[in-house]
């Protein structure tokens, strides 16, 4: 796995010179290029020709999109030959990055990185081409391991009971225990050899199958291993029947995998397919609707809204304004006497308030208006018989009263001057001013509109309105 080969083709050359060879140094091709491929992690793409061959004996379902995987995809190129102009979606694995970025071009997913280590669905695909590198390897428990043989046992799984394999080995490859494992797990096994140099050359062959569920296929193994002694009796796969296998006509969905690496397309593609991930950018049905207060806003909230500048700006409504709101502070400096027992005065008691007021100004067709007449802090009790706290007037009741309604019936209210309520109720109002209970007082407009004036029970506010407003 090393990027750097020169110290060991160092060692082989130094090597190769001390021999005693007499004849001249020169090697088959094929056998260099398999050594190459070796180098290359065993990889020696497949034949497109080949490939085209193999496309024509395949039949594949119209309605339905079928799932199509190599474990060893390397460019990606014979996964996307086989698929053609077919309805499938192709996946491959590869172990060398390079290859893996070069197959996403042409694949619909690819799992970066070793196929053992990869997280893939069982029972999910329509077809896997496999051609597996030809080497021995060391597994975990320390013994020597068919590479072939490892990649066809392990991969087996993924495919669809009734689903297609297309295993390519060289035919010195198709040993008794490979017939043991494709014997039991397929059936209607057929062998095809590669045609002209590339079988002299590689002794390449395709054995075709339909998966089964596993039985004991040892009776068949013989028939099948004889193609590995006599390989002139195996047939080319040009005379492979066209439509020769049909892929099963199931819709499936391939709902894991994952590559032994991260890559960025697969996160995306994880990502997409994630409900929960959806629906945490996914808009709510609130955020399109029109928003409105479950209840009226009270003069806190319209505060700390207009201090926080999310009313700004220009409001269309019947009568278009542009709005700015601001929080000031003020320092309020109140001063008492300190009394001894004997009524005299012997000191004085300085009190420092500091409160928020929300200054509103507006720009209306009518000129400009600043309203900075509400203040954050308590109620200061009044020596008159009713202390009025903050007061607020409703939008109805601004739009028909005018400054001097509204001041007047401030006035009298406050003053105990009830308006026109009957004698009993004046006297709800008169016991509520002992007792701490809710006041009102109805008075007549310039215009002749009636309308209230509301004290509440705990004193902190008093309301102007319509009783239409209430």
């Amino acid at each position: 796995m090393t990027p750097d080969y020169s110290k060991l083709c160092a060692v082989l050359s130094d090597y190769l010179d001390k021999l005693p060879i007499t004849e001249a140094k020169t090697a088959s091709a094929a056998i260099i290029g398999r050594l190459m491929a070796t180098v290359k992690m065993g990889y020696y793409p497949t034949d497109i020709e080949h490939v085209k061959y193999l496309e024509q004996g395949i039949e594949f379902p119209e309605e339905i999109t079928v799932n199509l995987f190599d474990p060893c995809c390397g460019c990606g190129l014979a996964l996307r030959t086989l698929a053609n102009e077919h309805n499938c979606l192709t996946y491959g694995t590869e172990l060398d990055r390079h290859r893996a970025e070069e197959a996403l071009t042409r694949l619909n997913r690819v799992g970066f990185g070793s196929y053992f280590r990869s997280r893939i669905s069982n029972d999910a695909f329509h077809l896997m081409l496999l051609n597996p590198p030809y080497l021995s390897v060391m597994t975990e428990g320390g013994n020597n391991s068919r590479s072939e043989k490892r990649f066809l046992i392990d991969s087996i799984s993924h495919l669809l009971y009734g689903s297609l394999l297309i295993y390519i080995i060289p035919y010195y490859r198709l040993t008794p225990d490979i017939c043991r494992v494709l014997c039991d797990n397929f059936e209607d096994l057929t062998v095809w050899k590669f045609m002209g140099e590339e079988f002299k050359r590689f002794k390449q062959i395709a054995v075709i199958g339909k998966r089964i569920k596993r039985r004991d296929g040892s009776a068949l193994v013989k028939e099948l291993a004889s193609f590995a002694l006599e390989p002139d009796k195996i047939s080319e796969l040009s005379e492979l029947p066209k439509n020769r296998y049909a892929l099963p006509k199931i819709d499936k969905k391939v709902e894991l995998f994952k590559g032994a690496e991260f890559n960025a397309a697969e996160l995306a593609e994880q990502l997409n397919k994630s409900n929960s991930f959806s629906r945490l950018f996914e808009k709510s049905k609130l955020d399109s609707d029109v928003k409105r207060p479950l209840l009226p806003l009270n003069i806190g909230q319209v505060g700390l809204i207009g201090g926080s500048g999310l009313i700004n700006g220009l409001v269309e409504c019947d009568t278009p304004h542009i709005i700015k709101g601001r929080i000031v502070k003020e320092n309020t400096i109140t001063k008492e006497d300190n009394m001894n027992n004997k009524g005299e005065t012997i000191g004085e008691t300085i009190y420092e308030t500091r409160s928020n007021k929300m200054i509103f100004n507006l720009l209306t067709p009518q000129g400009f208006l600043s309203l900075s007449d509400y203040e954050e802090e308590k109620p200061v009790k009044s020596n008159l018989p009713l202390p009025l706290g903050r007061t607020v007037i409703t939008a109805n009741a601004q739009n028909v009263l005018t400054d001097s309604d509204i001041d007047n019936a401030l006035n009298r209210h406050q003053s105990g001057d009830w308006g026109e309520l009957c004698e009993e109720d004046r006297q709800v109002n008169e016991d509520a001013l002992k007792d701490g209970n809710q006041i009102l007082s109805v008075y007549i407009s310039s215009n002749g509109k009636r309308f209230w004036v509301i004290t509440e029970a705990d004193r902190f506010c008093t309301t102007v309105l319509m009783p239409e407003d209430y």
